[in-house]
């Protein structure tokens, strides 16, 4: 439950928790029965009827009007669910789903509610029924969608595929920006889904640093998690060869590369290069 309700008055949501929440003559008056404050200031339950008294529950601000089809007052901010609020089966309390979206949720099932979420302070004036808080401010700082912790939600979801879960923006304005990253030295990430790793021998795992040793180019023709050894080092122009999961054996036919053919097709002539080794030249028959 995250604070408002339309029990005082069927339709009209209003928030009735923290400054939002807090009607007029229960304002700063900490001499006010603390049993009915608790019950407007943070959803205590009060017997049978629900979480308020009376008018308190039809003093906090007024944020919404009607079923799904109703629409936020000028100023409010909403966040329903599809088809929501529907007051199926006389659904008086707001609260929140897994995913932040807003359903209307029937009293009588209160003790089903796991959780709450109240407010003191920061604007307006205050409204706190325990004198211990009372003037204190508290403040959601932070917001790490990976800390959660069920079947289906994001820490979950990454680690039951291996991989880890990152949260760019903490905070409550920056929803669903969670994502899955794969274990190095996978690469790989993926917004809102786990992520398809994938591990490419030139950028993590040797490949690269044995071909570029040898002045060559890596390639890997197979980049799925968990095939090794097939990364390939290229000799670089005018040399030639290749060698897979090793530095090639490099060569360099003058016939093919170099001019030599030029001279000898030039004259009418075959061109025969009895040595390609690199670096040895001028051996052109």
């Amino acid at each position: 439950w995250i604070g408002a309700t339309d029990v005082g008055a069927e339709g009209r949501w209003r928030w009735v928790v923290g400054p939002e929440g807090c009607p007029a003559s229960y304002n700063t008056d900490v001499t006010a029965d603390p049993y009915l404050r608790a019950a407007c200031d943070i959803g205590v339950q009060t017997g049978e009827q629900g979480f308020c008294h009376g008018t308190q529950c039809d003093e906090g601000t007024l944020f919404w009007t009607g079923l799904a089809s109703g629409a936020a007052e000028p100023g409010q901010f909403s966040h329903w669910a599809w088809g929501e609020p529907n007051d199926a089966g006389g659904e008086d309390f707001m609260h929140s789903r897994w995913n932040y979206e807003w359903n209307d949720y029937p009293g009588y099932l209160w003790s089903q509610i796991t959780g709450f979420v109240c407010e003191w302070g920061g604007v307006g004036e205050l409204c706190v029924g325990d004198a211990g808080v009372a003037r204190d401010q508290l403040f959601v700082t932070e917001l790490n969608e990976c800390e959660a912790s069920c079947a289906t939600c994001e820490a979950d979801v990454c680690s039951a595929a291996g991989q880890t879960c990152e949260d760019a923006v903490r905070d409550i304005e920056h929803l669903s920006d969670w994502k899955c990253v794969c274990p190095a030295p996978q690469s790989g990430e993926a917004m809102l889904a786990t992520a398809a790793c994938y591990q490419d021998e030139c950028v993590h795992g040797g490949g690269n640093d044995q071909c570029v040793s040898a002045g060559q180019t890596c390639s890997d023709p197979n980049t799925a998690a968990g095939v090794w050894g097939d990364f390939v080092c290229t000799c670089p122009f005018p040399q030639s060869g290749t060698a897979t999961g090793a530095a090639a054996t490099c060569t360099q036919d003058e016939c093919a590369h170099g001019g030599g053919k030029d001279l000898c097709v030039d004259a009418g002539q075959e061109c025969n290069d009895p040595d390609t080794a690199v670096g040895e030249r001028e051996s052109v028959v």
